[in-house]
């Protein structure tokens, strides 16, 4: 969750489970197959591309979902809040810097 103190910006989904931290060769195998996903065998085989995101990613989390929520506090403003927060902004403190 990115917090914005906005309820017009704040949606996201809430994964949990268990979860498993895979390094070394396993995560940069599971972290190349992410990478093929996106890019293209151009961009992975462009020096300026390719070895910047495999560097980026040394660690993989790997999560196994025992429960998915999807959230939008638009959505729960409108049906449990009476739109009372939107309507208000005073009521959401300011974000602390």
């Amino acid at each position: 969750m990115i917090d914005a103190r906005d309820p017009a910006a704040s949606y996201g989904i809430t994964i949990a489970g268990t979860a498993q931290i895979l390094t070394g060769e396993m995560s940069r195998n599971s972290n190349t197959q992410i990478h093929r996903r996106y890019l293209s065998e151009a961009a992975l085989a462009d020096a300026r591309v390719g070895p910047v995101f495999a560097a980026w990613d040394d660690v993989t989390i790997r999560i196994a979902p025992a429960s998915v929520i999807a959230w939008d506090m638009r959505e729960a403003d409108r049906q449990f809040f009476g739109g009372v927060l939107g309507s208000n902004p005073a009521y959401l403190l300011p974000l602390q810097r």
